[in-house]
């Protein structure tokens, strides 16, 4: 009989009472670890994010019946928070599909919680998005769009690609629209309906070289300057202005075109409005780090470039996570000498340089328990109490057949 297993564990950024940075801390669960038994279920993690209060909220695609996604509380000791949803459990029934999916989670300052989360219905030929808002209590937030929900309601195909919230509560997210075969933004208010005051009837497109631009990314700055990375291949940076101008002072004229194709998943923009551009190469990840006006940031690794070279040990890690000293994590996940699967973490300066401070010159291993195989690590935070979180799969060698297990660190 197969048999699910779910694992949170946590560990160190800093030393904290003896123990080192990047080492399970031993004060959370049993050993840094807290198991829960799903009996014949899978539950298999794909966002995660901190609440102001510790909890931990994790988005995950699950067997539960007769829910196929799911979110999860749990409270910073490990214990999963009972008073959120169903003991613990908010189940979302979307019609199930393989390519039903969690996008992007956002807290907002009152606690409420947006999802931007993306599934297919009527044979897996129509594909969908919508924007859902959750209460504290995991209960939806009826005021929010249509009993706490926003779509774009047109026939076809509609995918949202990425979704944030400017300081005024406000949405603005990037979609195509099969009904037009056009890329578009919209803006929603804080309520859930179309913003009729951001481009023509809350639509606008964006230009790219003289064409439409298909953005992938949005990023909004502490001045509520929007800058959004649009095209396939190589792509570039457009910052425009909350009135939807062009912003002529980033780049050149507005614009910075990339000279190769970087992870639009993996980017991520610092607290003080850098962007870390992720590429790879097949022997390295690459990391590029922007100013503020779009230049590259040449006191950044050797003259703007961080190079991570994998090694024969490798198999995939996570974009750069930040910690609130500036500090640059890593999660990965690497081969041990038995062919099984661990959980690797790197950390580096602000700067780009190695910190030898973490783990072993840099680098922590955590190796697996008995019988724990296939290990991945799907997703991961810092929390703002200074824990690393990490979230994946694994497999259980003891029971036959072999189990899709899933954990969290």
């Amino acid at each position: 009989m197969k048999k699910y297993i779910l694992l949170l564990l946590a560990c160190f950024q800093n030393i904290v009472f003896g123990q080192l940075a990047g080492t399970l801390d031993q004060t959370f669960g049993i050993n840094g670890r807290v198991d829960y038994d799903f009996g014949n279920y899978y539950v298999t993690p794909m966002l995660s994010i901190e609440q102001s209060d510790n909890k931990l909220i994790i988005a995950a695609g699950s067997t539960l019946d007769p829910a196929n996604w799911i979110l999860m509380r749990f409270l910073e000791s490990g214990a999963i928070d009972t008073t959120y949803g169903t003991n613990g459990i908010v189940t979302l029934n979307f019609p199930p599909s393989n390519n039903n999916t969690f996008k992007r989670l956002i807290l907002q300052p009152n606690g409420k919680l947006l999802i931007l989360l993306h599934y297919t219905f009527n044979s897996s030929i129509y594909d969908k998005s919508a924007i859902i808002r959750f209460n504290t209590d995991g209960s939806r937030d009826t005021t929010f769009g249509v009993n706490g929900l926003f779509e774009l309601i047109r026939p076809g195909r509609l995918v949202i690609y990425n979704f944030n919230m400017q300081a005024d509560g406000k949405i603005i997210f990037s979609f195509f629209d099969s009904n037009d075969n056009l890329n578009k933004l919209a803006r929603v208010n804080s309520n859930g309906t179309i913003d009729t005051s951001f481009g023509t009837n809350g639509l606008y497109r964006p230009l790219l070289n003289g064409n439409y631009a298909q953005v992938f990314k949005i990023f909004i700055q502490n001045d509520d300057k929007n800058v959004y990375y649009a095209g396939i291949y190589p792509g570039a940076l457009m910052r425009y202005n909350q009135d939807s101008t062009s912003d002529n002072s980033y780049g050149t004229n507005g614009f910075v075109n990339l000279s190769q194709q970087f992870d639009n998943d993996a980017m991520i923009m610092q607290p003080d409005n850098k962007i870390i551009l992720t590429g790879y190469s097949t022997s390295s990840g690459i990391y590029k780090r922007l100013n503020v006006n779009g230049s590259q940031d040449n006191t950044f690794g050797v003259n703007g470039t961080l190079t991570l070279a994998y090694d024969s040990t490798w198999i995939s890690y996570t974009g750069p996570k930040f910690q609130s000293d500036g500090k640059i994590l890593f999660i990965g996940t690497t081969v041990d000498q038995s062919a099984n699967n661990q959980t690797i973490l790197l950390r580096y300066n602000s700067n780009g340089t190695v910190d030898n401070t973490f783990g072993t010159n840099g680098r922590s291993i955590i190796p697996n328990q008995n019988n724990q195989t296939n290990k991945t690590i799907r997703t991961s935070f810092v929390s703002s109490t200074g824990k690393i979180y990490c979230f994946g799969t694994y497999t259980d060698g003891i029971l036959l057949p072999d189990t899709t297990s899933d954990y969290f660190y």
